[in-house]
């Protein structure tokens, strides 16, 4: 919460003040809204590529091995009563 807040106060706060104030060094104002912008996008496309990568890895709904393999214990189907 500090940080946010300092985040804030150093992003409108206009640069006579912060220089009237002391600070001497900080990063430029495009860095305000710049990381931000960054960050979310990186969320975003780190959730697109790993439903990207589950999509392109698993098989298929549709694919049997999806229902049955070669441990299931399925018995013999049964006879149709005459």
């Amino acid at each position: 919460a500090v940080v946010t807040v300092l985040w804030f106060l150093w992003a409108i706060t206009p640069d006579s003040w912060l220089v009237a104030v002391g600070v001497a060094y900080y990063p430029a104002k495009y860095w305000a809204i710049a990381l931000p912008c960054q960050l979310c996008v990186s969320v975003v496309l780190f959730y697109w590529m790993y439903d990207g990568l589950n999509r392109a890895f698993v098989l298929s709904p549709s694919h049997g091995a999806q229902i049955s393999d070669a441990f299931a214990n399925v018995g013999e189907p049964d006879k149709p009563s005459e």
